[in-house]
């Protein structure tokens, strides 16, 4: 029987591309998940959304400019990734870390078998990505985890 492979796609949203929180660096992101997407078409995809609300009092709201409000354009996956993240699970996250949300899904996924390798790409790798790794290798201690360094952005070079 073949391994489990999944790929995680973190925050492509347009505040994170092109909007309060995105750079020109990151413009040819998207097209770079989705070419890795289309090869890799065996993969369990997820997603996850950064999710924020206008009034919102937190740490991360005192830090950093007001970004993914839900439902605005920017708390939108990019457009040249929507169709995947339609078609794969999404979790919604209020933090840096998707919580055991994104776990139990991919447990489900994958009928707790042991040979799962998991891949991780998106942004913020300095903050969300590596987040999100940490949480899948407590989750999954066994699997395989990568972070794809290529389909990732930093919040600096």
């Amino acid at each position: 029987m073949d391994k489990i492979n999944i790929i995680v796609v973190i925050d492509m949203q347009n505040d994170f591309i092109n909007g309060t929180l995105g750079d020109d660096d990151r413009i040819e992101l998207p097209s770079k998940i989705k070419d890795f997407l289309v090869e890799h078409d065996d993969f369990k995809c997820f997603f996850t959304q950064d999710t924020h609300f206008k009034d919102e009092k937190s740490c991360e709201s005192s830090s950093l400019p007001k970004h993914c409000v839900k439902e605005s354009d920017g708390w939108k996956i990019t457009d040249e990734l929507t169709c995947y993240s339609k078609a794969a699970n999404t979790v919604e996250k209020s933090s840096f870390m998707a919580g055991n949300q994104l776990a139990e899904l991919i447990r489900a996924a994958c009928g707790n078998r042991e040979d799962v390798e998991i891949w991780l790409c998106g942004v913020c790798t300095d903050i969300c990505v590596i987040a999100n790794a940490f949480l899948l290798r407590r989750e999954f201690p066994n699997a395989k985890i990568s972070i794809l360094s290529k389909l990732c952005m930093g919040t600096n070079p």
